[in-house]
C-alpha cells in the first residue's frame, strides 16, 4: 500500500521542509520527512520476494481487512505553519482494504527411494500471503485427485501455514491433483491444481524392496514393470550401488539377475512380471583374521643370536635357536606358568547392507532420425546377517 502526501503553502510560494505524522484512525503508525518539492511517501505490505519500488517498503505490517480513515499531519518549519488539528478534509482518507489472494504451493514426498509407482506420497500444500508483512492465513485445505477428495479438510499450523496428509498412492496414467484453500476473514478462497501424468512412458510396482538374508542365501523380489501408451523391447539389467550409470563395485559375494532379460511391449502387452534375484556367499560376511603379535620372546631370541655370531659359527646355533623358539612359541599361547593376556570378546558387527538398482531404459521417437529417451529405476535393498 502507497502513502503519497503534498504539502504547500496558502499562497502556492516555496516548498514546505519538515516531517509528516500518518495516522490510522487518530493513530499515528509513521513519521516520513518531505523532500526538497514539499513531498512525502511510504510503501507499507512489502512483497514476499523483491523490493524493486522507491521509496523501499517499510517494515510495517500490512494493515487489516475493513475499513481504514488515514490522515497526515504537517509539523511545520521556519516558513509555515503546521496543519490544523484536527486534520481538516483534504488531509484524510477512507479506504477500505479487500480481504487479499493467497498463493498456494503443493508438494508431494514419495515414502522412500525405491522407485516404485505404488509407493505411498506425503502430500503437503503450502498457503501464504504475497507479503511477508500479512497476517498467516488460517482455515483449511482440502485434497482431490481428480473429482475425488482425499481424506477429510485439514487445518493450517505452522509459519508458513502448512498442512500434510499421508500414504497418498497414485495411479499410472494422467490425472489432476488439486489443492482447495477454505480462506478466512483476511484472504479469499484459492486452489492450486497440477495436472500430473504418473509413470510415463514405464513404471516399476512392487510390494516390498527390501529384505534380509543369512550369508549364502539369497534375496527374490517380484516386480511388474508396466507401459503406459509405449511399445518396443525394453532391455532389463541389475547393477550395484543407486546409480546404474555410475555403477559401483559388486559387494564381496553377492550377484544379482534379472528374470526376463528384456520385455516387449505391444498394444496388448502393457506389464509385464519381472523377478530381482541377489544372491550370497559366505564370503560375504567374511573379515580378516586378527592380527596377532610376535612371542615377546622374539627379540631376545634375535639379540643373542647377533651376539653369539661373532664367537661361535652360525651352524651351532641353529639347533640352540629352534629350540628357543620353539618354548617362546609355548609360553606366548599359554603354556608357561606364567601369567597370561586374553583377547577381548569381538563385538557381532551390524547387518551388511547392500544396495541394487533395475534398469528398465526406453526410447520415445520424436521425428524422423530423432528420439529422446530414459530410464525407470527401482531399487532394491539386502541386508546381510553376521
Amino acid at each position: 500500500m502507497e502513502f503519497a502526501v503534498q504539502v504547500a503553502g496558502a499562497s502556492g510560494q516555496g516548498y514546505p521542509s519538515g516531517t509528516v505524522t500518518l495516522a490510522d484512525g487518530g493513530t499515528a503508525f509513521a513519521q516520513i520527512p518531505l523532500d526538497s518539492s514539499g513531498q512525502a511517501s511510504l510503501n507499507t505490505c512489502a512483497p514476499m520476494y523483491g523490493d524493486s519500488v522507491y521509496p523501499h517498503f517499510s517494515a510495517l505490517p500490512c494493515f487489516s481487512v475493513g475499513s481504514h480513515s488515514f490522515s497526515a499531519s504537517y509539523s511545520g518549519d521556519f516558513s509555515f505553519s503546521p496543519s490544523p488539528t484536527p486534520p481538516a478534509a483534504s488531509q484524510s482518507e477512507t479506504v477500505i482494504i479487500p480481504p487479499g489472494q493467497a498463493m498456494i504451493w503443493v508438494s508431494s514426498a514419495p515414502l522412500n527411494s525405491s522407485g516404485l509407482l505404488n509407493v505411498p506420497n506425503t502430500l503437503t500444500a503450502i498457503v501464504y500471503s504475497s507479503s511477508s508483512g500479512a497476517t498467516l492465513p488460517t482455515g483449511t485445505v482440502q485434497f482431490f485427485m481428480n473429482s475425488t477428495a482425499l481424506g477429510s479438510p485439514v487445518t493450517l499450523s505452522g509459519n508458513p501455514a502448512q498442512v500434510s496428509i499421508q500414504n497418498v498412492v497414485f495411479q499410472q496414467g494422467k490425472f489432476t491433483l488439486s489443492a482447495n484453500y477454505s480462506g478466512d476473514s483476511n484472504y479469499t478462497p484459492g486452489s492450486s491444481v497440477m495436472p500430473s501424468t504418473w509413470g510415463n512412458p514405464l513404471g516399476w510396482t512392487g510390494t516390498t524392496t527390501t529384505a534380509t538374508i543369512n550369508p549364502g542365501q539369497t534375496a527374490t523380489f517380484n516386480l511388474t514393470l508396466s507401459a503406459l501408451n509405449y511399445t518396443g523391447q525394453v532391455p532389463l539389467s541389475c547393477s550395484p550401488g543407486a546409480d546404474p550409470y555410475q555403477p559401483s563395485a559388486y559387494p564381496v559375494g553377492t550377484t544379482c539377475s534379472v528374470s526376463p532379460a528384456s520385455v516387449d511391449f505391444t498394444s496388448s502387452v502393457t506389464s509385464a512380471p519381472v523377478v530381482v534375484t541377489i544372491g550370497s556367499t559366505a564370503q560375504s560376511r567374511l573379515t580378516p583374521a586378527p592380527f596377532r603379535t610376535l612371542p615377546f620372546t622374539l627379540p631376545p631370541v634375535l639379540a643373542f643370536v647377533l651376539w653369539s655370531a661373532r664367537r661361535r659359527r652360525l651352524r651351532m646355533l641353529i639347533p640352540c635357536v629352534v629350540a628357543v623358539l620353539a618354548i617362546s612359541a609355548m609360553s606366548s599361547c599359554g603354556g608357561g606358568g606364567g601369567s597370561t593376556t586374553s583377547s577381548p570378546v569381538p563385538t557381532v558387527p551390524p547387518a551388511t547392507s547392500v544396495q541394487f538398482t533395475v534398469s528398465a531404459p526406453y526410447s520415445i521417437s520424436t521425428g524422423p532420425g530423432s528420439s529422446e529417451g530414459g530410464a525407470v529405476l527401482a531399487t532394491v535393498t539386502v541386508n546381510i546377517n553376521p
